[in-house]
């Protein structure tokens, strides 16, 4: 808009709009270098920028009108440049508009640099921060004092029209703005109490997922605790079926053992049938001492443990069990493929696998029979489980007998905990849902095929093991002799074992060969023993049953002493988890019980003459 004199009058508009327009920093920066610059050198009117100290900016033309420099009108003082009469007047407007945040418009008369007051009309458009917050006015001042208008009857009025109507319309968009604003704010505070509710919600919903994770773990725990303890409760279920056949042949091993020791004592110058029946003994005894064997084997506790297993021989150690348990009415037959690969299996679950089903087998032949144990490597092409195609070699073990069969109703339910066709008292129905569990954990598939009053068979199908050594032995050696010479001793020998028998038979033994011999009945005592003659025992013996100190503790405590003593363990079991113990204490010997006494001997003398 411009006066009759061509002067610009609307400009402030758009210097305002630019103004407000400032929003972030280095972009703001730039553009109020410019705006300042268009202010003082393009301007022809005066602008000036309130904060509230006062006056913050004013532009050349201002400072000119005036003929003063910005000091003179920064704050309050280019209030000395206004009309006395007009101060009050000026201060009660300025201040009404800003508590209103309202367009500030007023006539005021200037000193100019002359003296000579002039009629100026002053506007100003209130300007916020980004956040909201009234910083002040942004105005412009002009001389009205001498346009034409004025002197024109009801162009002047024309010209005041219009220049309210601009002043609404300024009035209206800055409305508008604050319309706009407050709506935006309104919008970003429901935002916000959105984005709160959200998180409270996502709060809730993680500490339900961090709830129910805890109780599937805890569930998850304990069906593993459970299907631990039923796989063990089956596995004694198993060895307990075999009882009758255990009490059996112990009392055949006995009656055996009894009846060459009275023969022997009947008949001690015959040095024929001294020796002969020595033998039997001897023999009699290895044979109940690998029956424990086995069954400490099947009815042990223990984490599952997946290694390279040899199949063939797994089954070479249950069929001297079950030739051992099972009535001789039961034939045992056998085929292995020779040079069979390995399976990456847990020995003991195996075992126990195919111990389940012979059982069955012989539960269902209780007038006899014949039971087939074979191996084999197969070729899984043409394998299916299920009516999947199965690929990669396999080790196949079958258990076949020739007992009752079963229908097609019985066989679709074998598999199913607790299902059982015996009576009340022979079998909790675990069997073979244990078996098929076993085998599934393995990777592998079982078949089954029978009828009534016909053959039954079971396949177990292992996956081969795919480029794995065979497992490496017990760093523990059990002591093995190949002759019978008894060495000359010379030595100490601190001997601990609780069986007074033995303990005696012992000292006998070890006395006319020639060693020392300082024996202890319980771990105390050997612990005693050992602290005041460390320095002369070469070798010690020990029991890990005891009373007092256990005989794991007595090893420990020496060891500590000691790192370098040289230890035999004997015992007549050993945990797997105490093997391994002893194992990394240091200990290489072991003899297992029974042993003969010339064991004993050599085991001894071949640690004494390794140190000298």
């Amino acid at each position: 808009m411009r006066d009759t004199d061509g002067r610009i009058i609307g400009g402030i508009n758009m210097f305002v709009k630019n103004h407000r327009a400032q929003t972030d920093g280095n972009r703001a920066a730039r553009e109020q270098d410019a705006l300042r610059t268009l202010a003082d050198h393009h301007a022809p009117v005066l602008i000036w920028i309130n904060g509230p100290a006062g006056c913050d900016f004013v532009n050349r033309s201002y400072l000119d009108f005036l003929g003063v420099t910005m000091a003179d009108v920064q704050g309050m003082g280019w209030a000395k440049y206004l009309h006395p009469d007009d101060y009050e007047r000026y201060i009660s407007g300025y201040l009404a508009a800003a508590e209103k945040r309202a367009l500030f418009e007023s006539a005021l008369r200037f000193r100019r640099a002359d003296g000579v007051y002039r009629l100026m009309r002053t506007v100003g458009l209130p300007h916020f921060s980004p956040g909201g917050e009234f910083l002040g006015y942004v105005g412009s001042t002009y001389d009205i004092a001498d346009i034409k208008m004025a002197r024109e009857p009801g162009v002047f009025d024309e010209y005041a029209d219009r220049l309210a109507q601009g002043i609404a319309a300024q009035a209206a968009i800055a409305i508008d703005n604050a319309r706009l604003y407050a709506q935006a704010k309104k919008e970003i505070a429901e935002r916000k109490a959105v984005e709160v509710e959200l998180q409270l919600l996502n709060a809730k919903l993680e500490a339900r997922i961090a709830e129910r994770t805890t109780e599937l773990v805890h569930e998850i725990n304990e069906r593993e605790k459970l299907q631990v303890q039923l796989l063990q409760a089956q596995k004694m279920e198993s060895v307990g079926v075999l009882a009758s056949g255990i009490a059996h042949d112990f009392n055949n091993i006995l009656s055996i053992i009894q009846g060459y020791a009275a023969l022997l004592s009947n008949s001690p110058s015959d040095e024929a049938q001294t020796s002969e029946s020595l033998k039997v003994i001897n023999e009699t005894i290895q044979r109940g001492s690998g029956i424990v064997r086995q069954l400490l084997t099947l009815a042990r506790k223990t984490e599952s443990r997946l290694e390279p297993t040899d199949v063939n021989h797994l089954l070479e150690g249950l069929i001297k069990l079950l030739k051992e348990t099972f009535p001789k009415t039961i034939e045992l037959e056998t085929k292995q493929a020779p040079e069979l690969p390995a399976v990456l299996a847990d020995p003991n679950q195996i075992s126990q696998a195919l111990l389940n089903l012979c059982v069955n087998a012989r539960d269902a032949m209780p007038s006899g029979g014949r039971l087939t144990l074979k191996t084999e490597l197969v070729d899984s092409a043409q394998l299916k489980d299920g009516g999947e195609e199965k690929s990669g070699r396999y080790v196949h073990i079958e258990v076949k007998d020739t007992g009752m069969g079963m229908d097609a109703a019985m066989k679709s339910r074998i598999f199913e905990p607790f299902f059982t066709t015996k009576n009340t008292g022979q079998g909790t129905g675990l069997g073979l849902s244990v078996v098929y569990g076993i085998v599934k954990n393995h990777n592998g598939f079982i078949n089954v095929e029978s009828k009534p009053e016909s053959v039954t068979s079971f396949r177990l199908y292992f996956p081969v093991a795919q480029s794995l050594e065979k497992p490496a032995t017990d760093k523990i050696v059990e002591a093995s002799f190949e002759t019978a010479e008894r060495p000359n001793g010379h030595g100490t020998i601190l001997l601990v074992e609780d069986e007074k028998n033995m303990l005696e038979l012992l000292e006998k033994t070890l006395g006319r060969q020639g060693y020392q011999v300082l024996a202890a009945a319980d771990g105390e005592t050997a612990l005693n023993i050992y602290r005041h003659n460390k320095d002369a025992i070469d070798v010690v013996m020990l029991d890990l049953d005891l009373p007092k100190v256990a005989g794991r503790d007595v090893l420990l405590k020496i060891k500590n002493e000691n790192p370098d003593v040289k230890v035999v363990i004997a015992s007549g079991y050993l945990e797997p988890n105490v093997k391994s113990e002893i194992d990394r204490a240091g200990v290489k010997k072991f003899l297992s019980k029974p042993y003969r006494p010339d064991d004993v001997v050599r085991t001894l003398q071949s640690l004494i003459e390794r140190e000298s």
